[in-house]
């Protein structure tokens, strides 16, 4: 597009990682560097409006540094410096913290008083918004009363063998923390003693404790790889039928598209865009953990290689080529729009 790229991040990108999720070194596209604060650095106290303040104040200085016609922020809302507000893009994966889109905090008045009282100080109504599921758009709708586009985050895609033998085996790809809900999956894990289950997942040093509890009330059946290496990852991915993400409220779910590539059916909660981006089938979505289990039976029974292909076929739709192709048109036009091309 011609554009030159300067990057206020909490460290510089690593080229192996984005190498691997985007199928490009983007730090050979970066033409300068701005060192932004680390939320794992801010005291947890009110820690959704101090991250907004820091990061206000990083993006005020990385503005001083570099004169730029128009920013683009990912990750957690911001407080947008007034004066760059109606030359932003932020693509909004989640409105977090005090601004979550729940039914029964937004009848709160007092929640309704905060959220106009952000959307206020934050400029985020000058703000043009992205999001990655029609899920989360319809958060942000009841949130903030204001629309967002649509463009689904790019997934990473396999392209080894989907014609081979797999036993019934259940595996994980989420983060070891308790929001993830692991709690679910081992108790179905214990009412399917003859089924393997593979538990994939990175572990932070905040959830050590957390981790080592669910090591210790697995069965047998169970497999922990936190952790794992890459080629540990795909091994796992390679014998499974079935992967059982137990996070309710899903706001798009990378590893479900990442599991459909690998030829997994996903089996999912029955919310988020999951149910409402139609990313998993009914059949397929549970509400309780008998559903769980019924589910994932469902989901091993109805398993082959026709299936995994069909499957693979869908999770392309979500492949980094498709992201960068809309990313670019959507830019584009936008530049257009505001006169900046």
């Amino acid at each position: 597009m011609g554009i030159k790229i300067y990057l206020c991040a909490s460290s510089y990108p690593d080229a192996t990682i984005t190498s691997k999720r985007l199928g490009i070194d983007v730090s050979n596209s970066i033409s300068g560097f701005f060192k932004g604060i680390n939320r794992h650095d801010i005291p947890p106290i009110l820690q959704p409006y101090q991250m907004m303040i820091y990061s206000h104040f990083s993006v005020k200085k990385f503005l001083k540094q570099y004169d730029l016609d128009f920013i683009i922020i990912t990750g957690e809302p911001i407080i947008v410096p007034r004066k760059i507000a109606n030359k932003t893009i932020a693509y909004i994966h989640f409105p977090v913290g005090l601004f979550t889109a729940q039914q029964r905090e937004m009848e709160s008045r007092i929640k309704k008083i905060q959220v106009k009282t952000w959307q206020y100080i934050s400029n985020i109504n000058r703000v043009t918004l992205l999001t990655n599921s029609n899920y989360e758009k319809n958060l942000i709708t009841k949130a903030w009363a204001k629309d967002a586009t649509v463009i689904y985050p790019p997934s990473p895609q396999y392209s080894f063998s989907l014609n081979h033998f797999r036993d019934d085996v259940v595996c994980t790809l989420a983060r070891f923390t308790p929001d993830k809900d692991y709690e679910t999956v081992l108790e179905v894990a214990r009412r399917l003693p003859d089924t393997k289950f593979e538990l994939l997942g990175s572990v932070s040093p905040e959830n050590l404790s957390y981790s080592e509890k669910l090591r210790n009330i697995a069965t047998k059946n169970v497999t922990f790889h936190m952790n794992a290496t890459i080629k540990e990852k795909i091994s796992v991915l390679m014998m499974s039928k079935v992967l059982l993400h137990t996070f309710a409220g899903e706001h798009f779910g990378i590893a479900i598209v990442e599991a459909m590539s690998a030829g997994i059916i996903p089996v999912t909660f029955d919310s988020g865009a999951a149910k409402v981006d139609g990313l998993v089938k009914q059949r397929f979505r549970y509400l309780d953990i008998d559903g769980a289990v019924k589910s994932v039976n469902d989901a091993l029974s109805s398993w082959n290689c026709n299936e995994a292909r069909m499957l693979r076929e869908k999770a392309k739709n979500y492949s980094p080529e498709s992201f960068k192709e809309k990313i670019t048109l959507f830019i584009s036009s936008w530049l257009r729009s505001k006169n900046l091309s």
